[in-house]
């Protein structure tokens, strides 16, 4: 299975129903990483999608799919591409309904979540900690993408509560989510340094300042710290 063959399906959707299906999730991440020039840092296995009613008649007509009230999505398989149709007024995604299409980007012919939509559903998941930290590495990934650098500061305002700046602290205080995704050269801790600069401009908290640690440093200070040492 190839990314083309998800991206072709995002495509079609998009011709057959437009504004009817909006790409969410990993599948976002990756259009963004490839709109910057970034590899994107994995494969797509499956597609999360966004879809109004008028699409899930679409989808319905075109492909197999079987629906989950419980869940307030859907499953769906297109040949050799399968994926979650997350359906408007049904799902538990904590956007209202008008987030999705109003504002959804088109990125090489696919719509695809506004970015500051993207980072308040990945600050939920990180907030519940459903796939922590799977989810704090694809927001430091998202924050190297044009897309996560240039965040409109009133639509940030609008999503931006609590529970989501407090988890994006996370990723200020814990340096190790950053250079899980940097690496840990001078070059990569300096630009996860960078990273949490941006996040601290987000979230109204002056970040630490200096280069981060390297790992061993991190773990030695850990250790000293337990041992009750001066970290």
């Amino acid at each position: 299975m190839t990314d083309q063959a998800h991206l072709d399906l995002l495509r079609e959707l998009n011709e057959y129903e437009p504004g009817g299906f909006v790409a969410i999730g990993g599948v976002a991440l990756h259009l963004y990483q490839r709109a910057s020039g970034i590899p994107p840092h994995k494969p797509i296995h499956d597609l999360d999608v966004f879809v109004t009613w008028l699409g899930m008649d679409t989808a319905t007509a075109l492909y197999e799919v079987h629906r989950n009230p419980r869940l307030g999505k859907a499953s769906f398989k297109a040949g050799p591409v399968s994926g979650d149709l997350y359906i408007e007024r049904q799902h538990d995604l904590g956007l209202d309904n008008d987030s999705f299409v109003k504002n959804s980007w088109i990125i090489d012919g696919i719509r695809v979540l506004h970015p500051v939509h993207y980072l308040a559903l990945k600050l939920d998941a990180v907030s519940a900690g459903r796939k922590h930290p799977d989810d704090a590495a694809d927001l430091v990934r998202f924050f190297e993408t044009d897309a996560g650098r240039q965040l409109p500061p009133l639509m940030l305002a609008k999503v931006m509560t609590p529970a989501r700046c407090e988890a994006l602290r996370t990723l200020i205080h814990d340096p190790m989510i950053c250079m899980a995704v940097t690496g840990d050269s001078m070059t990569a801790r300096a630009q996860a340094e960078n990273l949490r600069g941006t996040i601290a401009a987000i979230t109204g908290e002056e970040a630490p300042s200096g280069i981060l640690p390297s790992k061993q440093q991190y773990e030695a200070s850990r250790w000293t710290s337990l041992d009750g040492g001066i970290a």
